[in-house]
């Protein structure tokens, strides 16, 4: 480190072989010395100017002056109270009051130590060298004797022939203004070094930067105001050590990434954040971005949880977590394969980084372009929990596609990855969810339906029944055995979906505090006037209700048709042999 070059200016020579006599004290200082009055010390600073000094240091009123004139910091050598009584002991008790003058930035201690000095003093301070004779004609003509002086002062009442005692400045005093250079320089170069680091990180990054130190505290953001809620985002994961957060917001997608840098010895975190507009509605359809508090309420309110699923695969999602391998689930639509993915997200050591939904049903053909060919994609970051779920529905071409993707950019290494499907109707495992599980090397989970519970029906339908009371804010009502028989004797083709479906309308149709037999035929009966959508494997979506309005089910036909074409609209009215007028109205 170079040594810091310090001017001193002494006003009288004692305070030279007091600066002598420290100096040594201090390697890191390089002292030049020059003795002189103000008008000498002002003309040697201005002289020393071309030597490049870091820094003055002088007293009394020389410091004023020169703080006042030059570039450079200007450190004062005060007078202490220790220096003021060292040098007034030897003034008799009895006399009169004792006068002060000088510059007031010399006398700033004198005020607080005149109940300690052997007489009562009058303190006169001047603002320039020119009213020290008027201060001290003053004082004589009210009757003060003795003088107490800065160095201005003290020249001047000796050419008077007055009593002047000269307040000169200790060892103890001068180590304490070159400990204040040494403090002021340590912050510039602290400052100094940080400027340097901050350029070298800022220079040719995209987006925002945001500094913190290893310990948490801000050093610099260059986040504009009204994206200052993204700091309260970062400082709320910040002991969790997420190296990479995803937020939605304002239309944008938020991306922050998180890294440890060194500089001057000192460990910084540093959080890259880019933003990219949220691609139009039809760019990001089937693409959902969560975190951790989405995800477990997501799982909270779902019918799996109420009726009391998870425990019944927790020992499958361990097993999953602990192969280290992407995840495939299979089994039939609505058996828990949505929770079960968010419960492996929770299981695994990612729940501080994003997890990113992809619904192979719902991507057209603009989101299914993003996934596949855009940098924003989700296929393209690195330490998130990855889930690409209906597989099954993609289409031969598409599903060829994107498993290349995934190979091509190594995806598996840099995420947890699940992915899961639906079998046929028939139980067999569609192509798409074998080849998938296959080329990636997956842990393969295969879900039980509901109705193979090794418990049986009997809880999930108790479990939800209750969990849906509550929520109505309703005592559960009883139910007939006959009632309970008759549903665990139903097939439940679509699992916990249709269980919440049926258990939701006995709820709200039970009006007596008692569920019958009669009420659950009925409400069965409904469910086998579902039909499912004309794709080769139902989806968890794509079911109609027909006990409704004949222009609701129209829409939906057109939704499941739609979806079918991938979000081709032309192909889709051509499908239902309507105009596209006609799909556009019904899509409305």
């Amino acid at each position: 480190m170079d040594r810091i070059k310090v001017l001193a200016v002494a006003p009288y020579p004692g305070l030279v072989t007091v600066l002598e006599g420290v100096t040594p004290d201090y390697p890191d200082i390089d002292l030049t010395i020059h003795l002189g009055d103000l008008e000498s010390g002002l003309n040697a600073a201005h002289a020393a100017f071309s030597e490049n000094f870091d820094a003055v240091i002088s007293r009394g009123g020389t410091a004023q002056i020169l703080e006042e004139e030059l570039s450079v910091p200007v450190v004062e050598i005060e007078l202490s109270t220790v220096d003021i009584l060292r040098q007034t002991q030897s003034i008799p008790v009895e006399g009169p009051r004792l006068a002060a003058v000088g510059f007031g930035n010399a006398f700033a201690k004198l005020k607080s130590a005149s109940d300690l000095l052997p007489r009562p003093v009058d303190v006169r301070t001047v603002d320039f060298a020119d009213e020290v004779p008027l201060a001290l004609d003053a004082l004589v003509a009210s009757g003060h004797v003795t003088f107490l002086c800065d160095n201005v002062a003290f020249e001047t009442a000796r050419k008077r022939g007055l009593d002047a005692r000269l307040l000169i400045s200790g060892p103890d005093s001068v180590r304490q203004a070159l400990d204040r250079v040494l403090f002021y320089f340590a912050q510039w170069r602290e400052g100094m070094a940080r400027n340097r680091l901050l350029w070298q990180i800022i220079q040719n990054q995209p987006g925002n930067i945001v500094l913190y130190y290893e310990g948490g505290r801000l050093v610099y953001s260059d986040l504009p105001e009204k994206q200052g809620w993204i700091l309260g985002e970062i400082e709320a994961r910040f002991a969790e050590g997420s190296e990479r957060m995803v937020f939605q917001r304002a239309h944008r997608i938020w991306r922050v990434r998180r890294s440890t840098i060194q500089g001057d010895g000192t460990r910084y975190v540093e959080f890259l954040v880019t933003s990219s507009r949220e691609p139009v509605r039809g760019g990001m359809a089937g693409i959902e971005y969560l975190g951790k508090d989405e995800v477990e309420r997501g799982l909270a309110e779902s019918v799996f949880r109420a009726a009391g699923a998870e425990a019944l695969v927790s020992g499958q999602v361990a097993a999953a977590v602990r192969s280290r391998r992407p995840v495939m689930l299979r089994g039939e639509v609505g058996c828990g394969k949505d929770q079960i993915v968010k419960m492996l997200y929770l299981a695994g050591d990612r729940t501080g980084r994003p997890y990113v939904s992809v619904d192979c049903s719902l991507l057209i053909e603009r989101s299914f372009e993003f996934l596949t060919e855009s940098y924003t994609s989700p296929l393209y970051e690195s330490g998130q929990t990855l889930c690409l779920k209906s597989i099954h529905a993609l289409s031969l071409d598409r599903w060829h596609e994107l498993l290349a993707v995934i190979r091509q950019t190594g995806i598996c290494d840099r995420n947890f990855v699940l992915l899961s499907g639906n079998d046929r109707e028939d139980g067999s495992e569609p192509d798409s969810l074998a080849t998938f599980a296959e080329q990636l090397h997956c842990h393969v989970l295969t879900v039980a339906p509901l109705r193979a519970r090794p418990d049986g029906v009997a809880p999930a339908v108790l479990g939800y029944l209750a969990h849906a009371s509550r929520e109505a804010g309703r005592k559960p009502p009883t139910m007939d055995d006959d009632a309970l028989r008759e549903l665990e004797e139903f097939p439940w083709p679509r699992n916990y979906l249709q269980l919440r479906k049926v258990i939701d309308w006995l709820l709200a149709t039970c009006h007596d505090g008692r569920i019958t037999v009669v009420g659950v035929r009925e409400a069965l009966a409904r469910e086998r006037t579902t039909r499912f959508s004309s794709t080769s494997t139902p989806s968890e979506g794509s079911t109609l209700d027909l006990l409704r309005p004949l222009a609701d089910i129209e829409r939906d036909v057109a939704r499941i048709v739609l979806e079918s074409c991938n979000g081709n609209k032309s192909r889709a009215a051509k499908t239902l042999d309507i105009s596209r007028t006609t799909m556009w109205r019904l899509l409305k």
